[in-house]
């Protein structure tokens, strides 16, 4: 078997970026983080709408140095090409990575478990705002932003809606399990799935 890989995504505040590194410890392979951070969607609202340009930001990505691409296809299937090769590369050896699409780039790996983290609004607010320093009033705001946009940067480029759960091998809710309790569950559906996938395998 290859080395563990596990596909994270989050609805914003229900603990990735704490579980996502103790996952990878554990299974010891590479943390491979979200490309935006939180700071990063609040750059591009400067005005604290709690909404994202979506297309006017993923247009800026599409048609930096695409020379003549743009008149070939379009350029969102060029970033989703270009962010498919990424994603392969980062996980060669294993690894545990949080968004990047990789739930539905790497969804033919048979011993890949994909897993999305929940909580209710009220604990998500008060989750991240603890995390991060931050107040109560922003964490809200941040969760909005970012739930909307992350969903809408995946429909736009990839297609699919990652608030759905059919693409989920397993679903979790992080207030119900503690954060002790989730890595537990998600280490065990990993080493199940694995063990499935081995004993599947042609002769």
């Amino acid at each position: 078997m290859t080395k563990p890989l596990l596909t994270m995504f989050e609805a914003f505040g229900a603990g990735a970026e704490l579980i996502g590194p103790r996952l990878a410890e554990r299974l010891g392979v590479p943390w491979i983080g979200q490309v935006l951070s939180s700071g990063d969607m609040e750059a591009m609202d400067p005005k604290g709408t709690g909404r994202v340009d979506v297309s006017g930001f993923l247009r800026s990505l599409a048609f930096t140095d695409q020379g003549s691409v743009e008149l070939l296809e379009s350029p969102y299937v060029s970033l989703a090409r270009e962010q498919a090769v990424s994603v392969r590369d980062l996980v060669r050896d294993g690894g545990v990575i949080l968004g990047r699409n990789a739930t539905v780039i790497l969804g033919d790996r048979p011993a890949a478990l994909h897993v999305k983290l929940e909580a209710s609004a009220g604990f998500r607010i008060a989750y991240a705002a603890e995390h991060s320093g931050i107040s109560a009033e922003q964490a809200a705001l941040r969760m909005r932003r970012e739930d909307e946009a992350r969903a809408q940067i995946s429909l736009d480029v990839w297609g699919w809606d990652p608030r759905l759960t059919a693409y989920y091998d397993l679903v979790i809710n992080v207030e119900t399990f503690g954060e002790d309790g989730t890595v537990e569950v998600i280490l065990d559906a990993l080493e199940r799935k694995r063990q499935r996938a081995t004993a599947t395998q042609p002769a």
